[in-house]
């Protein structure tokens, strides 16, 4: 018996790198289409493959709430509280975060959060093959567990663990060029060649939408914001996406823009609270970029970007400079495309101009990716099947 993650077994990649795409194959209609889920980090994004944009998304936050005959304060008996609907309720309540900075904290609550996804779905698990993308960990174990979930709790027939930058550039019609994705936790910048992801020359950072929201929160209040605190994180997260910007840099020529049509600097907060947004406070984007107008380390995300370009081989550079594909929700912030790629350009060592891709859906870009190999003829034969796991098991249990 062959393990899953042994040399040489044909879904050995899934677990230590990864399979590349299947290029060139047809599509195919089923009588069962596979079903997309796009973990991400603070939503849950699923819907059929061959969908153009995912059906539901479901917040990734569980409520616990106790129960009226709850027994005593040693003893409480509680039940959890999910989804978009639920999110009034949830304020009122503790609550967690499955998912921090990329990593699956709580399994038990991500089961939460993955089967009110396929109720709202209204499918059967057993009946789908299930294509995975936004799971940014690599970590063997983490992937095994992923796996364990599905066959055993969702009793799928089958599964895709899929790579998010392959899968970006495939939704952008692009077999190589260099992903950079930037949600709530991390920030990613991956090379990909030719449908395959190299990681030799991919760098990830802890710098992302969760620490604009810690610095807003400091600005504004002069507290600490609490990152499990859910009316704390929505009303930071309603800023950022209703005021802030990325600012153009100062050499930076062009016609000045108004990045926010109509503000008028005050904003309302979810709980009726008014508060003032300075020039400052909106352009705390640019941590990303190279900026001296904040008293608080920047990512210098350009520079970032040329080094992993030149570390790769020299006849690859001109077309991974060419086409550098955006992905999440930072790189929705108004003036973040035309900030890099005006970076890339200034201050490119280079002998060939850099070129941003930002296609507007972007923030589900992988999902489309995934939909898209869903569909595909040789789709199937690349996932792991509910009769190899089950060959698996003694793996599973040494992992544990």
């Amino acid at each position: 018996m062959t393990p899953l993650n042994a040399p040489g077994h044909k879904h050995c990649a899934l677990f230590n790198s990864r399979p590349p795409l299947p290029f060139g194959s047809t599509f195919i209609f089923l009588m069962e289409l596979s079903v997309v889920i796009d973990i991400g980090n603070d939503w849950c994004k699923a819907g059929l493959g061959g969908k153009n944009y995912p059906t539901i998304a479901v917040p990734e936050v569980i409520g616990y709430q106790s129960f009226p005959e709850n027994p005593g304060p040693s003893n409480p008996q509680t039940r959890k509280i999910v989804g978009f609907n639920n999110l009034a309720l949830m304020k009122e309540l503790p609550t967690e975060f499955p998912i921090v900075r990329g990593q699956v904290k709580n399994w038990e609550a991500m089961e939460t959060v993955l089967t009110y996804a396929f109720e709202s779905l209204g499918i059967k698990t057993e009946d789908h093959a299930i294509l995975v993308t936004g799971f940014l960990s690599h970590r063997a174990s983490h992937r095994m567990k992923l796996l364990e979930v599905m066959m055993e709790t969702f009793n799928v027939p089958s599964l895709y663990i899929g790579e998010l930058a392959e899968l970006c550039l495939y939704g952008s019609g692009i077999l190589t060029g260099l992903v950079v994705h930037s949600g709530p936790g991390l920030t990613c910048i991956t090379p990909v060649f030719n449908g395959k992801a190299d990681y030799t020359y991919a760098d990830v950072f802890q710098m992302a939408g969760i620490d604009i929201s810690l610095l807003l929160h400091k600005a504004l209040f002069n507290q600490e914001m609490d990152s499990n605190n859910l009316p704390q994180v929505l009303s930071m997260n309603s800023i950022k996406e209703m005021t802030c910007y990325v600012s153009r840099n100062p050499s930076q020529k062009g016609p000045a823009i108004d990045p926010i049509p109509n503000f008028s600097g005050t904003t309302v907060l979810p709980d009726g609270k008014i508060i003032r947004m300075t020039k400052e406070l909106c352009t705390y984007p640019d941590i990303f970029f190279q900026t001296s107008q904040h008293d608080f380390p920047s990512l210098d995300l350009s520079s970032k970007i040329i080094k992993s370009i030149l570390n790769c081989k020299a006849e690859e550079r001109a077309i991974l400079a060419s086409h550098v594909v955006l992905s999440g929700g930072n790189t929705l912030f108004p003036g973040f495309p035309e900030r890099l790629k005006w970076e890339l350009n200034a201050t490119r060592p280079l002998w060939f101009p850099a070129d941003v891709v930002s296609k507007p859906n972007r923030v589900c870009l992988s999902w489309v990716g995934a939909s898209i190999l869903s569909c595909l003829s040789n789709f199937e034969s690349h996932c792991v099947t509910k009769m190899e796991y089950g060959e698996s098991e003694a793996l599973i249990a040494s992992l544990d």
